[in-house]
């Protein structure tokens, strides 16, 4: 809905500055959280049986440790790379896409995809 342009109060919820570095930090803990649960999980020296209250505790903290490492990724590399990239594009004069420029490129992208299902849908239909 937001990209047709009928997005209305929620798309400017969503598109709210806030969201950008909450969005960073969740992928963050995406890539690292399998890291986090495979230590946490095999660095037992023995296995304990399943108790409900074992499971949560583990759970919580297993969330903790990668919100946290995430945090330090994101800080210390993700941050510092981005603004490199950043200042490095702007010395070459590239800039970012302006709205109009990339609704354009949407709608263009949309009219080229309905173009290819109709071709695959008269395609299928003659083989038939």
């Amino acid at each position: 809905l937001c990209l047709e342009g009928s997005g209305g109060v929620l798309n400017q919820f969503l598109s709210l500055p806030v969201w950008t570095p909450l969005s960073q930090l969740s992928f963050a803990v995406y890539l690292v959280h399998p890291i986090i649960i495979f230590i946490w999980q095999f660095g037992d020296r023995q296995k304990e049986p399943f108790r409900l209250l074992t499971f949560g505790m583990n759970y919580i903290s297993v969330c903790v440790v990668s919100f946290a490492f995430a945090l330090l990724f994101v800080l210390t590399i993700e941050f510092p790379c981005a603004n490199l990239v950043k200042r490095v594009l702007e010395r070459k004069g590239v800039s970012r896409l302006r709205t109009e420029d990339h609704d354009t490129l949407l709608r263009h992208n949309e009219k080229d995809h309905n173009i290819r299902l109709h071709n695959y849908g008269s395609l299928n239909s003659n083989t038939v």
